[in-house]
């Protein structure tokens, strides 16, 4: 390393990445908040997640963190807080939002109370 900057990658000589975008940290808080809440216990988020892992790793694939979301994803549908439709519903909703927010704003979702899986957001509605 010739800059003499750390990384999370150097500072705790692991093979876990490092947190890059916004979106790996909301996934990774998103986890934790879910089991704080009571969703699934961390005995199963383990399975879940290595679960996620090991099938990423069949098809060739380095994708942790979306490992980390897949993991998630099948937790919430599994314990009946949403159903897939729901979340892929949610998923279309926020490319929309996404899409369509000028450069520089911060992105809002549209939607109804009823799209959104009771426990899966404690925002308001815009």
């Amino acid at each position: 390393m010739t800059t003499g900057a750390l990384t999370a990658h150097t500072a705790f000589d692991t093979d876990v990445p490092a947190i890059d975008e916004q979106w790996q940290a909301e996934a990774f808080a998103l986890a934790v908040e879910l089991h704080r809440k009571g969703v699934f216990s961390w005995t199963e988020w383990s399975a879940a997640l290595g679960s996620e892992i090991a099938r990423s790793a069949e098809r060739g694939e380095d994708d942790y963190f979306g490992c980390w979301l897949n993991a998630v994803e099948a937790l919430v549908t599994r314990k009946g807080v949403a159903s897939t439709e729901q979340l892929t519903s949610l998923a279309g909703a926020w490319r929309e939002a996404y899409a369509t927010t000028p450069h520089g704003q911060p992105v809002r979702l549209r939607r109804s109370a009823s799209s959104t899986p009771d426990g899966l957001s404690d925002t308001e509605d815009t």
